[in-house]
């Protein structure tokens, strides 16, 4: 990743962009971290390919770093987690490769997805009724009853 461009927002928050954002992105992060400071609600939208996912995860990445800081002179007090919900999988996989292009792509991270995704037994994996059998294998009382193979 090459030097990033910082955007200085809301409350002093130092957004790094991956590159000069488009004016659309540059007032979309401006809007999220006004409203994550404010703990409001926002409802955004932008056309598809305007890159929301980039400004989205910068803006809120960005205010967590900015909180962080804050916090560390306040004893106790821990800084709010971040979520990200998506409608499909493939947009997970987008909101990955977008992470890798920022300089926030060392924050953690967890993926929470269904069985039928991310399954890595090796036969369990291949079956069509994934969660039945993950849970047959989770459960000692039908255990006992399964034919080891």
């Amino acid at each position: 990743m090459s030097d990033p461009h910082v955007y200085t927002l809301h409350g002093g928050v130092n957004v790094k962009f991956p590159h000069k954002a488009y004016p659309s992105q540059t007032a979309m992060m401006s809007k999220i971290v006004t409203s994550i400071s404010k703990s409001q609600n926002a409802l955004l939208e932008s056309p598809t390919g305007s890159g929301k996912t980039l400004a989205m995860l910068c803006a809120a990445l960005a205010w967590q770093q900015h909180a962080q800081r804050a916090k560390t002179h306040e004893e106790g007090n821990s800084c709010p987690k971040i979520y990200f919900c998506t409608r499909t999988h493939k947009q997970v996989t987008q909101i990955i490769r977008e992470l890798r292009k920022t300089a926030y792509q060392g924050v953690q991270m967890m993926i929470l997805s269904s069985r039928d995704f991310t399954c890595i037994h090796p036969k369990v994996k291949k079956m069509s009724k994934k969660s039945e059998k993950c849970f047959e294998l989770r459960n000692p009382k039908i255990q006992k009853y399964l034919v080891k193979t």
